[in-house]
């Protein structure tokens, strides 16, 4: 990691799809289902400095996965996956 200058994720941070409330809609299209079955987005973090949270804003595909392997180190890794839950989070580390 120190080779390519890599630096530790402390913070995963990655939104799903609305899946469940989509395909609830009475006018919900197969197509629109479909385009709602989440690969995953999310966004790439930078440096933590000089603020605690700062993100490109280009988005990168396998949020899932992302996820997932988050989830497995979560003794080093805060996962977050729910917008309501950032500010509770920021106000936890600031």
């Amino acid at each position: 990691m120190k080779a390519n200058n890599f630096k530790f994720v402390d913070v995963v941070v990655c939104n799903l799809y609305p899946f469940r409330a989509t395909i609830a809609k009475p006018n919900c299209t197969e197509e629109t289902a479909i385009e709602n079955i989440d690969i995953g987005w999310t966004w790439s973090p930078l440096q933590p400095q000089p603020t605690p949270l700062l993100f490109l804003s280009k988005r990168i595909p396998g949020g899932v996965t992302l996820l997932r392997a988050a989830a497995k180190n979560h003794a080093r890794v805060t996962v977050l996956c729910n917008p309501g839950d950032y500010q509770q989070y920021l106000d936890k580390i600031v």
